[in-house]
């Protein structure tokens, strides 16, 4: 697993809880933290080391594109502001709180009827601090076609 961290200058980010310190821990969601409704047309991402079959995920979105994670010991939430369809992929844009949050994917594999995998990065702001995480995980949304 590879974590890359570094600091920016210039963030449009005002936070106003400072009981997160500045580097970003993210730790995986146990059946307990599943507090919102988990059905259908959810995805479920996880670090790119970690096999997908271990249910071992760092974030989940659920049909409404709720959004949320386990972050140094709290479980935060983030809203869905957009997706950019992009060749072979998408970008999905979230807010929270304390967090701006960028899932960057692309198709890996598909099965019809079936989840689709895709890999990229997960890139978290907080404060003055960018954490980039490469992930893997499994959409089973069936909203749009990607080509």
């Amino acid at each position: 697993m590879t974590i890359v961290s570094f600091a920016i200058s210039l963030l449009p980010l005002q936070i106003s809880n400072a009981n997160f310190s500045d580097k970003i821990s993210l730790e995986f969601l146990g059946n307990d933290d599943f507090q919102i409704k988990i059905d259908g047309g959810c995805s479920f991402y996880t670090y790119d080391t970690t096999s997908l079959t271990k249910d071992s995920y760092i974030i989940v979105i659920n049909g409404e594109k709720l959004a949320f994670s386990k972050i140094n010991g709290k479980l935060v939430y983030f809203k869905h502001v957009k997706r950019t369809l992009n060749t072979g992929g998408y970008i999905d844009t979230f807010i929270g709180k304390d967090h701006k949050v960028i899932l960057d994917v692309k198709l890996t594999s598909s099965k019809e009827y079936k989840e689709t995998i895709f890999s990229g990065i997960l890139k978290m702001t907080h404060m003055n601090s960018v954490t980039i995480i490469p992930v893997h995980g499994i959409n089973n949304e069936h909203v749009f076609a990607l080509k």
